[in-house]
């Protein structure tokens, strides 16, 4: 293939390839019309990516998004059942990259809070067990505390 790029991605049709951290099957081609990113409608050959999100018909110059990465469909090249398509990896917006990193910091954020506040809440509750269990054993409780 001419013009191919150390960042393409490739997948051969009734496959399963990797779309950043996305598994993706690709299958079904044949010549059909399609859109592409630039809303401009095409016809050609086309395939279909099995994405998360769906299924997606895509041709030469078709947009995909799949976990925090977009690719455009560089071409879809050789005869069914063998075609192969090629991915590029596409530039989000500064606006998109700036809402995802923050939405992943605030998960991470939230992830740890959760099991910092748990720890210091199992530690607490320790503390208060042995303080309790040292006053039972020293007789300093009232007959009707006990600890479990």
């Amino acid at each position: 293939m001419s013009d191919h790029h150390a960042d393409d991605v490739q997948i051969t049709e009734t496959t399963v390839g990797w779309l950043g951290e996305v598994r993706v099957p690709f299958g079904n081609v044949w010549e059909a019309d399609y859109v592409r990113a630039d809303g401009v409608a095409a016809r050609g050959l086309t395939g279909v990516l099995f994405l998360p999100d769906g299924e997606q018909r895509v041709g030469a110059g078709s947009q995909v998004r799949a976990g925090d990465g977009a690719w455009v469909v560089h071409a879809i090249e050789g005869e069914p059942p063998r075609a192969v398509i090629t991915l590029r990896p596409v530039a989000l917006p500064i606006d998109e990259v700036a809402r995802q990193t923050q939405e992943a910091l605030m998960r991470h954020i939230a992830a740890n809070t959760a099991d910092e506040d748990e720890r210091r809440e199992a530690e607490r509750d320790a503390r208060i067990k042995a303080a309790l269990d040292q006053l039972a054993r020293e007789g300093k409780l009232p007959p009707r505390m006990s600890t479990p």
